[in-house]
């Protein structure tokens, strides 16, 4: 197998980012509309503002929820993809080139939390590192292999 190298990932991480972006842009855009409406109908600037924070939180629960389940459904099918991953020839696995589960996809994405918290240092790892993981595949015990590759053997 042949790893997936960073500039690769970077490409499928930027497609994935207008993918789960343009969701979370038409969920802002009916949010945007439901708070016009609401504010119509509050009748007070505090009722517009109680309206607004509830808008928000559902605006952040909604496009996490999105986020996750994009990431985790995506990788754990048989695709073993996003769609960004797909477009560059890229899959996930587990460290023998299985597979993985829809947990072991989940608590992938959630260690991202990590390697964005590390500033971007978790992701520039896979730059450096001998199989080319990034901090959060080496938590989640998995590798991104070109599709190519793994298809052959």
């Amino acid at each position: 197998m042949t790893y997936a190298r960073f500039w690769r990932r970077f490409a499928a991480a930027i497609v994935d980012v207008l993918v789960t972006g343009t969701f979370a842009g038409i969920y802002a855009a009916l949010g945007a509309w439901f708070y016009d409406f609401g504010m119509d109908t509050a009748g007070s600037y505090f009722a517009g503002d109680a309206l607004f924070v509830t808008v928000m939180i559902g605006f952040l629960i909604c496009y996490l929820s999105i986020d996750w389940l994009y990431y985790a459904i995506m990788e754990s099918s048989s695709l073993q993809a996003t769609l960004g991953k797909l477009a560059l020839g890229i899959v996930v696995t587990d460290l023998k080139g299985n597979r993985i589960s829809f947990a072991r996809a989940s608590g992938r994405h959630f260690a991202k939390m990590i390697s964005r918290m590390t500033a971007y240092i978790g992701y520039v790892m896979a730059a450096f590192t001998e199989r080319k993981q990034t901090l959060h595949d080496m938590m989640a015990g998995c590798i991104i292999v070109n599709k190519e590759d793994r298809e052959e053997n």
